[in-house]
Parts: C-alpha cells; sequence; structure tokens
C-alpha cells in the first residue's frame, strides 16, 4: 500500500493532505526511504530519455511490478550504466506544503527540496525554469506560480538557475535578507552558513535587502560577495571556477585546506578534524566527484606533507583525520 502512495507522490497525483502523510511515513522508515530514492533515481532516468513528457504512474508501477519480481538488480545495473554518463542524480526529499495567502490571492502548495550531503539534484520549475541544485541544499517552491510572481527561496545551499525568460513577471529568489531580481539569467547562488555569493554568468540581476533597496547591479563574469551580515564586496571572476560543480567539477585555486574542509564534507557526506598545524596550507585543482574519498585522501597524501586516518563509528559514519606526516609517525 504505501509503495503504491509512493508511485503516486513521484507522480504527483495525491493531494496536499496525502503527500504530508506519505512523505511523514517515508520520513520515519529507513525501508520506505529506499524504497522512495530507488524510484526517484528510476523517474529521474525516464525523464532524462523523454525530456519533453511527464512520467507516469504507469510507467513508474511497471518499475515497481519488476521490483516486485526480483528483477531490479538488472534494472538498476543498467541504470547505472546510463547514469554514470549523465551529470546528475536526483536524489532528495521533497516535502510538500500548503501555505495560505489572505486577500486575492490564491492558494499555494509548496514543495521544500532538501538534496544531503553527497548528492546533487536538477529540477525544472513550473515555468521552464531549470535549477540545479548542490548537497546540502534547501529550496522552497511553489508548485504553480502566482499570477502576479515567480519567487523560490533558497533556504541553504548552492543553485545554479537557469532562468525562463517572461518580462512581465520577472524571476526572484528569496536568500535570507537578501532577494535577486531577474529577467532570464543564468548565475549561480552559494548560501552556506551565513555568507552569501552570487556569480552572474548570463543576462542582469540586482541583489537587495529586506527593505527592496537595491544593493548592487551585476552583469555578466561579476561576483557578489557578503561575508556575516554586515558589509559586501564585487569583484570579477572566471565563472567556471564557481559553476563546475553542475558538472560533479569542485575546482580550488590557492585555497586553504581550512577553507576546503566545509566542501569536502559536503562533496563526500564525512567529518573531517584538521590538524592545526595544516590549516593553512594552500592548494589548486579539481576534485571530480566521481572520484572516491579514499582516492583524494591519496592524492592529498602525494602532493602534501600530510597524513590522514579515517574512523568508521558503528552507524557507518566516517570521519577523517588530517594531519601532518611528522605528528602522524611521532603518534605511531
Amino acid at each position: 500500500m504505501e509503495q503504491e502512495k509512493i508511485v503516486k507522490l513521484i507522480a504527483n497525483e495525491l493531494d496536499p493532505n496525502e503527500r504530508e502523510e506519505i512523505l511523514n511515513e517515508i520520513y520515519n522508515s529507513k525501508e520506505l526511504r529506499e524504497t522512495y530514492y530507488e524510484l526517484l533515481n528510476l523517474h529521474a532516468l525516464l525523464g532524462s530519455t523523454k525530456p519533453h513528457k511527464r512520467v507516469s504512474e504507469y510507467e513508474l508501477r511497471n518499475y515497481l511490478e519488476e521490483i516486485s519480481r526480483r528483477k531490479f538488480k538488472r534494472i538498476l545495473h543498467h541504470t547505472r550504466l546510463i547514469l554514470k554518463y549523465a551529470a546528475f542524480l536526483a536524489i532528495a526529499f521533497i516535502l510538500g506544503r500548503t501555505i495560505d495567502f489572505t486577500g486575492d490571492k490564491k492558494q499555494l502548495v509548496f514543495n521544500e527540496v532538501i538534496v544531503p550531503k553527497g548528492q546533487m539534484s536538477i529540477l525544472t520549475l513550473h515555468d521552464g525554469t531549470v535549477v540545479y541544485l548542490n548537497s546540502s541544499t534547501r529550496l522552497r517552491y511553489p508548485v504553480n506560480f502566482s499570477k502576479e510572481e515567480r519567487k523560490v527561496y533558497l533556504l541553504e545551499g548552492e543553485a545554479y538557475l537557469k532562468v525562463a525568460h517572461n518580462k512581465q513577471k520577472p524571476f526572484m529568489v528569496v536568500v535570507r535578507e537578501h532577494e535577486i531580481k531577474v529577467l532570464g539569467t543564468t548565475f549561480n547562488v552559494c548560501a552556506y552558513d551565513s555568507s552569501l555569493q552570487v556569480t552572474l554568468v548570463e543576462g542582469k540581476i540586482a541583489l537587495c535587502d529586506s527593505s527592496g533597496s537595491v544593493l548592487a547591479k551585476l552583469t555578466p563574469g561579476l561576483q557578489f560577495t557578503q561575508r556575516g551580515k554586515t558589509g559586501y564586496y564585487i569583484s570579477r571572476v572566471d565563472t567556471t571556477e564557481y559553476i563546475s560543480w553542475r558538472e560533479g567539477m569542485y575546482r580550488f585555486h590557492k585555497d586553504t585546506l581550512s577553507h576546503m574542509v566545509a566542501k569536502i564534507e559536503r562533496i563526500y557526506d564525512v567529518k573531517i578534524e584538521l590538524d592545526e598545524q595544516i590549516k593553512n596550507y594552500r592548494f589548486s585543482g579539481t576534485i571530480l566527484k566521481s572520484m572516491s574519498v579514499e582516492q583524494f585522501l591519496k592524492i592529498l597524501k602525494l602532493t602534501a606533507n600530510i597524513d590522514y586516518a579515517i574512523k568508521v563509528d558503528n552507524k557507518g559514519n566516517k570521519t577523517i583525520y588530517l594531519k601532518s606526516r611528522k605528528e602522524m609517525k611521532t603518534k605511531t
């Protein structure tokens, strides 16, 4: 029964109350979460082979029947072969909620997408805007935009948006106390912790504060950066360095190890303990998402005076300890 509801959830064929009910069940059941992710991956695969068609409940049900006949391993094998060359694997937890608005505005149904560490996702909004979501990202958006505006909320994380042009209805991204206004453009928004970084690839955008006052206007190649709640600066950058994560590549240019740690933790879903002596080591290079954390650590060891140790707890969570090679030798 729950599997049937999951199929309808992914096919967007449940009313808000039914959505809330099955999402709570998925959240509280590891078995249902695994089933949900498996079907969501298959949904992404079907969608990639039929980009202009909506994946139906019937198609998903056929795959579910294959799973029940113990043929899922074979299907998943072929799925992995195809997805190996795809840019993204759509794994995200989607929360549905209904928000009531007073006045003449109609009731809007919002989805909240949560992308866990170590994953990326991609979605297409109702107006045709394409949004790429990096790991540890939360995005809240309406299932259908209102007649007055197109507005989404980046609650945390990083998103790359290719906004569908609509001169009569500007697109807005709300990031904490800021609002980014666009007509039709391509840009990247990074909002982890208390910082905000907006990089414009194409078009024009305006960044506004909570009162609607314009803080800055960007043209292609410019980047808005704010650390904390006060003060910001604008610089010209190589945009490829900031958007390559969409293709599974994370670029670093003379970054300190302490600055890299947070990003590495998100990429590999691990915790890193960093020794004080090496936190200011600087690195330049590219990490491929297809590279395992062990491969990355081996490269790090070969290129710097750094050694590592990995500990795994009884829940499977990994903690990586990075120290200078001399200190590791002394302790052993």
